[in-house]
């Protein structure tokens, strides 16, 4: 059996501009959402009005209590901030840490905006039912949010060349050796720590939200969240007809490989998920690519030219499992 000797992914020392963006940025969020709150604490009626439908001037439709406007959605804000400096902390990533940083800030936002709006609509009055805002006063959260995060990213930089690039271990393809009578069945499940966070800030930004009166219905978050963690989790496996990649129990999100169509399979030590336009299951007209983070990868060539990227721990055994099979496959056969 021929080997290959991994090599360690490369680390991208944090810069002293990164230590600036990323600190002063979500500690600024963090920071003004404390301000605010307790600057108007003793100028907000209790309950406050904190749900709006209408477009112009609606009176509120929807109350909480103060206590819950001005401590679980600040608390959210605040640990939402600690939490992306903290992951953009332990990562040696740049592309990670720069799409943290962006992401964190720009979710931060949208929550701290939102919760603002409402502290607007109320301040100064002893009786919520005189509170006045409209369904269109999201939209400027939502707009401070791309700001904040486009800027996020332009200040801190474009990613280093070292990690745009696809980088193989060596060219010696890896060869598990598979007698030609042996039926295979080599499988592997994951996740992806990153993306089973995104599910459950996906699934607890609008439980918060729903608990202060100020979100959309129960079903909607529970949906959100049960479809973003499905993402999050993957199966590999491999026989002797074909190669399948599940991502959680989602029939479409899946993709099949017929060993008869398949020339051979490498891998790689290090990828970036930017090459392939982000997490998660990456549709592309040379192949589809199942992207879990930054880090090694299992590349399946096909006899058309077009390359599936899998990202997996342990991307040489597989890589070896499968050509092992296809040294004794039959090309052509259907």
């Amino acid at each position: 059996m021929r080997t290959a000797t991994p090599r360690q992914p490369p680390r991208t020392p944090k810069t002293a501009r990164e230590w600036w963006v990323a600190s002063v940025l979500l500690v600024a969020i963090a920071a003004a959402t404390v301000v605010v709150v307790a600057l108007s604490k003793s100028h907000l009626p209790d309950p406050m009005g904190s749900h709006f439908s209408g477009f112009a001037n609606s009176p509120p439709d929807g109350f909480s209590s103060r206590t819950a406007n001005l401590l679980v959605m600040p608390a959210i804000v605040v640990a939402l901030c600690v939490l992306a400096w903290v992951v953009w902390f332990v990562s040696t990533s740049f592309a990670v840490r720069r799409w943290v940083v962006a992401g964190g800030s720009g979710i931060a936002m949208i929550l701290f905006a939102a919760l603002l709006s409402v502290i607007v609509a109320n301040y100064g009055l002893t009786d919520a039912h005189d509170a006045r805002t409209g369904a269109l006063d999201v939209l400027w959260p939502i707009v401070g949010a791309v700001v904040i995060a486009a800027l996020a990213l332009y200040v801190y930089g474009p990613v280093p060349e070292s990690e745009r690039n696809l980088s193989l271990i060596d060219s010696d393809r890896p060869l598990i050796e598979v007698s030609p009578t042996e039926r295979v069945s080599w499988s592997h499940r994951g996740h992806s720590d990153l993306l089973i966070a995104i599910g459950l800030v996906v699934t607890l930004v609008p439980l918060v939200l729903v608990f202060v009166g100020m979100g959309p219905s129960l079903l909607i978050a529970v949906v959100a969240g049960v479809i973003a963690l499905q993402f999050a989790f993957y199966n590999v496996r491999i026989t002797n007809d074909k190669i399948v990649v599940r991502s959680g129990a989602i029939p479409f999100a899946s993709m099949s490989m017929h060993m008869r169509d398949v020339d051979h399979a490498d891998y790689a030590d290090k990828i970036s998920p930017l090459r392939y336009g982000g997490w998660g299951l990456r549709m592309r007209p040379n192949g589809r690519n199942l992207i879990m983070g930054s880090g090694p990868a299992l590349l399946v060539r096909m006899t058309n030219g077009n390359e599936h990227v899998i990202s997996m721990p342990s991307p040489r055994e597989a890589a070896g499992v499968i050509n092992g099979v296809l040294r004794h496959a039959t090309r052509g056969a259907s």
